[in-house]
């Protein structure tokens, strides 16, 4: 780039830095929002634990976790993201809830 910013100044007002550091301050955001969510979810994941030693179910439920794993991949698909990446996601995403429904019982 002939452009190229010579000073901290000059970057923060180039427009193409300006993007730069908007853009990871975004993801930033988003990357905070998702963990929260993430905290969310294992706690519901905790709770469900509790249900299932309560009326005697086994952790693992194979037909629950296929409409899981089915809905977030039709939602990865609808939203144009790669579905071996949304397939890694949400296999990490059920093993957490696995984990913490596992270690509740122990």
């Amino acid at each position: 780039m002939t452009d190229d910013p010579k000073t901290l100044d000059e970057a923060l007002l180039h427009p193409v830095w300006q993007t730069l550091f908007n853009s990871r301050s975004c993801i930033s955001t988003i990357d905070a929002e998702i963990v929260r969510l993430l905290a969310m979810r294992q706690e519901h994941a905790r709770s469900i634990g509790c249900a299932k030693r309560k009326i005697g179910l086994a952790v693992y439920d194979h037909a629950r976790e296929t409409e899981v794993v089915n809905k977030f991949r039709a939602m990865a698909k609808e939203r144009g993201l790669p579905l071996g990446h949304a397939e890694t996601i949400i296999g990490a995403i059920v093993a957490m809830a696995y984990n913490i429904q596992g270690e509740e019982a122990a």
